[in-house]
């Protein structure tokens, strides 16, 4: 049996090991248990290499039993070996010692100390089920009724040592780097799971229903849909697919939007028996990783909804392909206007496009700030399409741009800008050039306004650097304060070890992404007689596009038949005395 999580115990903690296997099941984590798996003639220590060889998380049940046995020692050296997830959990108030203590003591703990097993055993599910990509809510989990009853040798009530987060639990250093440096080496085998177990979910009070469709129904939506319908067999789960570069020197926009989608996943919930599942790609490459990440989606009649691919490159080499087959992508980051106007009917996006950035800049440098020649710099393809809108709407109001270009590609533009003395300077692009800050700082243009794109901002705010008082940037803006905002930025927190829009200020757009997606599949989603889901593809598609005053924690969204679901658009802010203001 194909399995997630290798249980490593001493056999005088088996009614604890049971009670644990038992309760991670019922939640369809996939657990490898010595005494239950391993056949009478099978030869014992080929069985447990073999199980941990392939398992996802080695689960260690410390005890001051654990801490004696021979096996269990030699059960953790051989995970060390195989470079596996390795997660303590201590039901004994006490140290390791000896080898134990070598191989374990620098790793973070979770702790479990009765009388409170319950609420234990839920906070290890939940920590497990976000190493395995199908991150749960807590209040989700289900327990079996009597597994305080089955824990037959109630422990002494002990103070509780604080536990790490689940970054302690896989990262030798602590922090958001850590968990940054997890997820870039998953990305390269996904720690996914293959399947569920084939038993359907228990129902819970949370979980979501319909009313179940005969076959004839189910063959006539599915026959009139014009992509015909995703069939989520009894045991699989709804794959909702991100692509995102998770490797490479733009990581942190994958890791940031991956880390946001499995929080997503964790709130989306149970519907009619069936769990959602993100599943995150690296498209490294921006235009063969997109291509390539795409096709694998398709390939996977689970995959219904893809919530994005976080740069425009690899969207455009992607979205052909989710065309054909009918598979709608919501995107978050991607903003490239073109991709609202090519006639795409699977393509929406929530956040402001280049080029409603773009104008609202040259409005803004125009008419609020009164400049009349101006200098438009940009220095990666990401850069440049802003930087087109500016130019485009600068020029439309009657301005001069005495200077265009990429600034590392064009290296008579120094001097065109000396000698034409600008009175703004606007550069959009993935990174700061040094040689613009040089330039900034300089005399021969110091009286010079900057206005930097959203992800100059970015940078700045990053940098935290002293000299850009006076300096200009259009800008996402940090949501408006909610009840589920405040509770999503300290989950974020809790989990990630960092505070969200930290990596990248789509943060809350991707959880968004995802969450939508999620809600509408549970509007159209239907269940068949047989057990299956079905989801009809096209259905979905135009629920996206029919979406109206939905409220996430990013904004409230409705859009139009382009795709275009952001009505906001950018805000300006200023520096004035080393703060960022919002200005009229």
């Amino acid at each position: 049996m194909s399995h997630d999580v290798f249980v490593s115990y001493s056999s005088k903690d088996k009614t604890i090991a049971d009670a644990i296997v038992a309760a991670m099941e019922q939640n369809s984590i996939r657990c490898w248990y010595a005494t239950r798996d391993i056949k009478p003639s099978e030869d014992w220590g080929k069985a447990i290499t073999s199980a941990i060889e392939v398992c996802k998380v080695f689960l260690v049940i410390f005890s001051g039993n654990a801490n004696q046995s021979q096996r269990v020692l030699d059960e953790v050296n051989l995970a060390i070996s195989q470079q596996a997830v390795i997660l303590p959990f201590r039901i004994d108030n006490l140290e390791p010692e000896g080898a134990m203590k070598l191989h374990l003591s620098s790793r973070h703990w979770l702790d479990a100390y009765d009388p409170s097993w319950e609420s234990h055993i839920k906070n290890l599910i939940k920590n497990v089920s976000i190493i395995l990509e199908t991150a749960v809510d807590e209040q989700q989990i289900v327990l079996p009724a009597d597994i305080a009853r089955k824990i037959k040798e109630p422990k002494k009530k002990i103070k509780k040592i604080l536990a790490g987060v689940l970054i302690g639990a896989f990262a030798i250093t602590a922090g958001w780097y850590g968990l940054s440096e997890f997820i870039k080496q998953d990305s390269e085998v996904e720690v996914v799971p293959e399947s569920v177990p084939s038993t359907p979910i228990e129902e819970t009070k949370n979980q979501e229903t319909t009313i179940t469709e005969t076959p004839s129904e189910i063959e006539d939506l599915c026959n009139s849909d014009a992509y015909g319908c995703a069939k989520i067999e009894l045991g699989q789960t709804i794959k909702i697919g991100m692509g995102l570069p998770l490797t490479g020197e733009h990581d942190r926009f994958g890791i940031d939007a991956k880390q946001s989608g499995l929080l997503a996943i964790a709130d989306a919930g149970i519907f009619n028996g069936f769990r959602f599942e993100l599943i995150a790609k690296d498209d490294w490459s921006p235009t063969e990783g997109g291509a390539a990440v795409a096709k694998e989606f398709i390939a996977d009649p689970t995959v219904v909804a893809i919530a994005g691919h976080a740069f425009s490159p690899s969207t455009a080499a992607a979205l052909p392909f989710y065309q054909e087959h009918g598979l709608p992508i919501l995107n978050s980051s991607a903003t490239n206007p073109e991709f609202l106007e090519i006639g795409s009917t699977v393509f929406s996006h929530l956040s402001f496009t280049d080029k409603a950035e773009g104008f609202a800049a040259s409005e803004y440098i125009f008419n609020k700030i009164g400049a009349r020649n101006i200098a438009i710099l940009y220095g990666s393809v990401y850069g440049e399409v802003p930087a087109v809108f500016v130019n485009t709407g600068f020029e439309s109001l009657g301005g001069n741009v005495i200077a265009f270009g990429n600034v590392s590609e064009n290296p008579n533009i120094w001097s065109d800008i000396i000698t034409g003395q600008p009175e703004l300077i606007y550069y959009c692009g993935l990174e700061m050039e040094t040689s613009i800050m040089d330039l900034m700082k300089s005399e021969e243009i110091r009286k010079t306004v900057f206005f930097g794109c959203a992800i100059v901002y970015e940078y700045f705010q990053n940098q935290q650097d002293e000299n850009i008082e006076g300096y200009y940037f259009s800008f996402f803006g940090e949501p408006t304060s909610s009840n589920e905002k405040d509770i999503f930025d300290a989950n974020y927190l809790k989990v990630y070890g960092i505070s969200p829009g930290v990596l990248t200020p789509y943060t809350w757009f991707n959880y968004d992404s995802v969450m939508i997606l999620s809600s509408l599949i549970k509007e159209v989603g239907l269940l068949g007689e047989d057990g299956a889901l079905y989801v009809p593809r096209g259905t979905l598609t135009d629920a996206v596009r029919g979406l109206e005053n939905y409220m996430g924690i990013s904004g409230t969204y409705t859009c139009n038949k382009m795709g275009d679901c952001n009505t906001e658009g950018p805000q300006i802010v200023k520096v004035i005395d080393g703060e960022y203001i919002p200005v009229e």
